[in-house]
C-alpha cells in the first residue's frame, strides 16, 4: 500500500489513523490544486463537487463531502496482522 510504504521510509511511527486521514486531506487539496489551480475559491468548489456520486479514493476510503461542508463515510476500522493474527487498532 502506498501510504505505509512511503511512511516507513522517512519515520519509525507506526502509522494510525490520524496520519491516514492527514494523508487523504493532503492527497486531496493537491488534486485539487493540479485540477483548478492555486484558487481557493475554486477548490473550495472543487472540494463541495465531491458528493458520494462523485468520491475520490483514499486510503480510508472514499472521500465525499455532505451539502453542509462535513465529510461523509468516515466510519473506518484499522487492523493490524501479528503472527498470523489480525487485530483491531484503538486509539
Amino acid at each position: 500500500m502506498p501510504f505505509v510504504d512511503s511512511g516507513s521510509s522517512w519515520s519509525s511511527a507506526v502509522t494510525d489513523g490520524g496520519a491516514a486521514l492527514a494523508y487523504d486531506a493532503t492527497k486531496l487539496v493537491m488534486r485539487a490544486i493540479r485540477a483548478v489551480g492555486p484558487n481557493r475559491d475554486r477548490i473550495r468548489e472543487y472540494l463541495h463537487a465531491l458528493t458520494a456520486q462523485h468520491a475520490v479514493d483514499g486510503v480510508t476510503g472514499p472521500v465525499a463531502f455532505a451539502a453542509t461542508g462535513d465529510p461523509t463515510g468516515r466510519n473506518f476500522v484499522f487492523l493490524k496482522a501479528n503472527r498470523g493474527r489480525v487485530e483491531a487498532i484503538s486509539r
